[in-house]
């Protein structure tokens, strides 16, 4: 009487490892997809932080304060009419020169970049409101994913998917 041994043979290890394989190559695309999507939601966030940060800015100094977009090459604009890039500062007005916050929406990896509606740079008064009289809109996008943000009037901040 022979006694078998346990065990797997070559031909079943390598069918198994295919198989493997192959549900990972199918789910590679989607993980893809899902970073993506999170990079520019987590930039979006960052961005809508800001957006608060320089209002609370303005007012506590009492001065004008600034977000500026960094306009670059490497982010392309959908629409004309818009500035594209990714790295952006906020800082007061009167002092430009003193401290700023510097922003680089790819240190997460991925490219990342934003979008502005008009000029390059959002100003807010004294008084927590945007300079000028439109609605001003900011897009983050990485490939096919976006995420806009709107500041009112009256300076709220709000999301949209």
């Amino acid at each position: 009487m022979e006694v078998r041994r346990g065990g797997y043979t070559m031909v079943e290890l390598l069918a198994v490892l295919c198989i493997v394989g192959l549900a990972c190559a199918m789910g590679v695309p989607r993980l893809d997809g899902m970073l993506a999507r999170m990079r520019v939601r987590s930039a979006a966030n960052l961005v809508a932080g800001d957006l608060a940060l320089v209002r609370m800015l303005a007012v506590r100094e009492g001065h004008t304060a600034v977000l500026v977009l960094e306009p670059s090459a490497d982010c392309q604009v959908r629409f004309r009419g818009r500035r594209a890039g990714f790295r952006y500062r906020v800082h007061s007005q009167p002092h430009p020169a003193g401290p700023s916050r510097v922003v680089d929406l790819r240190l997460a990896g991925g490219r990342v970049c934003m979008e502005m509606n008009g000029l390059d740079s959002l100003a807010v008064n004294s008084r927590g409101l945007p300079r000028g009289f439109n609605n001003r809109t900011v897009w983050v996008h990485e490939r096919t994913y976006a995420d806009s943000l709107f500041l009112s009037v009256a300076g709220r901040v709000r999301r949209s998917r």
